[in-house]
């Protein structure tokens, strides 16, 4: 998805509750440090030698492992409208519910209750993967 798509998709959700949102580049960034404080998104997975942080850090995952190894969580992008979302692909639906949920006035809940599902199967299908 595309965040030209992303963007439409969410004004459509929010159509009969805030049909005059604005999403902001500022709003599509917030979603993608929610949904990447809250899972860990295989595409922004960094692996690093010990002791050397990347500059697009945004979390440490794995501290430093007996290969000498460390894990990092670069921070998403905010990319031109035509650009794919910086995210994995199953997470796409997450980043347009919480942009629904924080421009809601009668939903909010429920669209981040929808993001959080979203967020929940992604981590249960990352761990049937990885193990």
């Amino acid at each position: 998805m595309t965040y030209s798509e992303a963007k439409t998709l969410a004004k459509n959700f929010l159509l009969g509750d805030n049909s005059n949102a604005n999403i902001t580049d500022l709003i599509i960034q917030q979603s993608l440090y929610e949904v990447a404080m809250l899972c860990e998104p295989e595409n922004l997975i960094i692996k690093t030698t010990c002791g050397k942080k990347p500059d697009d850090f945004f979390r440490l995952i794995e501290e430093c492992n007996d290969k000498k190894i460390m894990k990092y969580i670069r921070k998403p992008l905010v990319l031109e409208d035509d650009k794919e979302i910086d995210l994995d692909i199953q997470l796409h639906p997450a980043v347009v519910f919480f942009i629904c949920s924080y421009l809601s006035f009668k939903n909010k809940d429920y669209y981040e209750q929808k993001a959080n599902n979203i967020i929940a199967i992604y981590k249960s299908n990352q761990s049937v993967i990885n193990n």
